[in-house]
């Protein structure tokens, strides 16, 4: 994760355009870089579901808080980019960022047996996942909800209370 914030930092030049045109560029990094570190996605992807369920709680804690840093930091990149996220959205970017990491990475390296179907029967062939477009489609959505919502509100919050800037405790 620190060698991928350091190619990034040197990669996250300053931009022209529109909030929506940097937030695109933004995906596009993101998704060509990840790309290119697949021990980094493998781990992403297990992460959650394999790896965080086979560790000793002092591991759990060393992890997260290495973890907590390194989201920290590429918080920070992402406002470089889009000052206009504010802090708390810009860390709920990486936070769904890298739950589309751990979903698209799967999809996108199918087994055998799918790569066969595909190539069996071209009306699947809108099945077939590109891990890279599944990234920065998913991060440049994200990233224009965020910047519509603007709720700037704490990883996993739910819905935000406008006037108090807390979850809220009913539906609108």
């Amino acid at each position: 994760m620190q060698n991928w914030l350091s190619e990034l930092e040197h990669s996250f030049e300053p931009v022209e355009g529109s909030a929506r045109e940097r937030g695109d560029q933004l995906a596009g990094i993101l998704a060509e870089s990840l790309n290119r570190r697949p021990v980094l996605c493998d781990l992403t992807s297990a992460q959650a579901a394999v790896l965080e369920h086979n560790v000793s709680a002092k591991a759990a804690i060393e992890h997260k808080i290495a973890t907590l840093r390194a989201f920290q930091g590429l918080a920070g990149l992402f406002l470089r980019y889009l000052p206009e996220l504010g802090t708390q959205d810009a860390f709920r970017l990486v936070g769904l960022t890298t739950l589309a990491i751990s979903a698209a990475w799967p999809h996108g390296r199918p087994p055998e047996t799918l790569l066969a179907a595909y190539a069996s029967d071209p009306a699947l062939a809108p099945m077939r996942a590109d891990f890279t477009d599944l990234v920065r489609q998913s991060v440049q959505v994200t990233i224009s909800g965020l910047l519509v919502r603007s709720e700037n509100g704490p990883l996993g919050a739910g819905p935000l209370d406008a006037a108090h800037r807390r979850p809220c405790t009913s539906r609108r």
